[in-house]
C-alpha cells in the first residue's frame, strides 16, 4: 500500500464519517438525501483508493476495460445530476423569492391619497423642525 494510498483513504474515510454524521442530524429530506448519497461516494471512494483493483472487476462487469474509465464516467454522470439538481433547487428559489418580494411589496403599497397625506405630514415635520430655535 502506498503513501498516496494510506492518506487519501483516510482522506475520504473521513469525509464519509462526516456526510454520514449530517446525514444523521440534518433534518428535512433532501438534506439527508444529499449527505446520504454523498456518504456512499465517499465510501466507494475509500473503498477503490484502498483496493484498486476492485474497480477493475467491477468494470469487467459492466463490459470497460479499466476500473478508472468506469471511474470517470460514474463521476461525470454524478457531477452532471449535481448540476442539474442544484440549478432546479436554485429556480425553486427564486420563485420563492419573487413570492415573497410580491407580498412585501402589496404590503406595504400605499394609495395615493394616502401616500400624499404622509408626505404633507412629513414635510410638516420638518418645516417645524427648521423653525425651532437652534441652541
Amino acid at each position: 500500500m502506498s503513501l498516496f494510498q494510506v492518506l487519501m483513504g483516510l482522506f475520504t474515510l473521513l469525509c464519509f464519517l462526516w456526510c454520514a454524521w449530517k446525514c444523521a442530524r440534518r433534518p428535512g429530506r433532501y438534506a439527508r438525501t444529499v449527505n446520504g448519497l454523498l456518504a456512499l461516494v465517499w465510501a466507494s471512494a475509500c473503498v477503490l483508493i484502498l483496493n484498486p483493483e476492485l474497480a477493475t472487476v467491477v468494470a469487467g462487469i459492466f463490459g470497460i476495460k479499466r476500473g478508472v474509465d468506469l471511474v470517470l464516467y460514474v463521476f461525470v454522470i454524478l457531477a452532471f445530476f449535481y448540476a442539474m439538481i442544484t440549478y432546479y433547487r436554485l429556480c425553486d428559489i427564486r420563485k420563492d423569492i419573487t413570492l415573497i418580494v410580491r407580498h412585501i411589496a402589496i404590503a406595504e403599497h400605499k394609495i395615493p391619497a394616502e401616500k400624499e397625506r404622509v408626505e404633507l405630514k412629513e414635510n410638516n415635520a420638518l418645516q417645524e423642525h427648521e423653525r425651532q430655535p437652534k441652541v
